[in-house]
């Protein structure tokens, strides 16, 4: 086996086809990539996500909506947070104080 040969098989996958019903190489891997990426980047929109946010808006991208998920996420912990010091504050209210 050459060089060539080696790099030829390296860099094809005959498990694997292009759009064309080939046997699938590097580039068609990286395009593949490419356009996975970009069906990401535009899956949430107004038009693939058309309901409201909690304030009225549209979530224009993955990143908004991740970063609206992490503010509800921060949301229900600072209640947590806060619950705990209620039941805190009232458990110091009914301690008998000692004699």
């Amino acid at each position: 086996m050459t060089t060539a040969d080696a790099l030829i098989h390296t860099l094809q996958s005959p498990n694997v086809s292009d759009s064309n019903g080939e046997i699938a190489n590097i580039v068609d891997a990286v395009a593949n990539l490419a356009n996975g990426v970009f069906r990401i980047s535009t899956a949430i929109t107004p038009r693939a996500a058309p309901g409201r946010d909690a304030q009225g808006g549209h979530v224009e991208s993955l990143t908004e909506a991740v970063m609206g998920i992490s503010f509800g996420l921060s949301e229900i912990a600072s209640s947590i947070n806060n619950l705990a010091d209620a039941i805190r504050e009232k458990q110091h209210e009914t301690e008998e104080p000692p004699e």
